[in-house]
């Protein structure tokens, strides 16, 4: 019966009576009032999910990678366990690199209400793996855990993969004439083939197979550093030559580098002036 609890201070502030008790009125029991004797003849209800653990768990497990320069993490989410005596999770995973399982405690669960204090979603877990590799296959599994019992039981295990994408590297033309004691800037622009899973596309110049007096820098490079990126995808090559240099045609390569993948772009230096030989046709 509902006297047989302890109302709640604000339901007296809101109640009709108000003014009359007070904003801390509270109710005092009569001399020999027993709640024992009042409740004696109710019905006790027992609630025991002792034997209704479940053994297995089918839980939708959602996963959003973010990836910025250099790194990325993905924040996995999945349906709360609907067994009320479930009282955290933690998420099994291990990486197709590594034979080793790891495991983070994630905690209990959490649910959304609209303004009305109205449920708008179920509950749910969830928790964030940082380091994230691509091209790296990781293996998800959630666990339920129920601390009071020592039980647990384990959802399907879910696969994440990451692509690192594609790119190239281009220039306008293939080869440039050059004076001597003259220099020339030639753009060099980024091509994401496919969405690179790191954004920056880092830029190194090889001038092994040139002579001495051919130089190449990016207009801009203060600390021997030019990266590139889908939103910034075209830096600009000086290419200078001494008054040194012989005739010839001269490679300067372009490398770029993203995670473990490496691309190229040749662009060749004409110095002075390129005999060109046609075949001879007789009749």
């Amino acid at each position: 019966p509902v006297n047989g609890y302890l109302s709640p201070a604000n339901a007296f502030a809101k109640a009709p009576q108000f003014d009359v008790y007070g904003r801390n009125s509270v109710r005092v029991a009569k001399n020999g009032y027993s709640a024992l004797a009042q409740l004696a003849d109710a019905a006790p209800i027992v609630v025991n999910h002792a034997n209704d653990f479940p053994t297995t768990w089918a839980a939708t497990i959602v996963t959003t990678l973010t990836t910025n320069t250099d790194s990325g993490s993905l924040y996995v989410q999945w349906n709360a366990n609907p067994h009320p005596d479930v009282d955290s999770y933690r998420l099994l995973f291990n990486a197709s690199t590594t034979t080793t399982m790891q495991v983070i405690t994630a905690g209990g669960e959490v649910a959304e209400f609209d303004q009305d204090g109205k449920a708008s979603g179920g509950a749910y877990g969830f928790t964030t793996l940082d380091n994230i590799e691509p091209g790296v296959t990781y293996s998800l599994t959630v666990e339920a855990v129920d601390s009071e019992l020592s039980r647990s039981v384990r959802s399907q295990s879910v696969t994440f993969l990451a692509s690192p994408g594609s790119f190239a590297l281009t220039a306008p033309q293939p080869s440039y004439a050059v004076a001597r004691n003259a220099q020339i800037t030639v753009p060099v622009s980024l091509v994401e083939l496919q969405s690179l899973f790191f954004k920056q596309v880092g830029l190194g110049i090889d001038l092994g197979q040139s002579p001495l007096g051919i130089n190449a820098g990016f207009v801009g490079d203060v600390d021997g550093t030019t990266a590139l990126s889908p939103s910034q995808a075209t830096a600009q090559l000086n290419i200078s030559v001494d008054g040194v240099v012989p005739d010839g045609r001269y490679p300067v390569r372009v490398y770029g580098y993203n995670g473990n993948q490496k691309q190229s772009v040749a662009i060749t230096v004409v110095v002075g002036k390129q005999l060109i030989y046609l075949p001879v046709a007789k009749r």
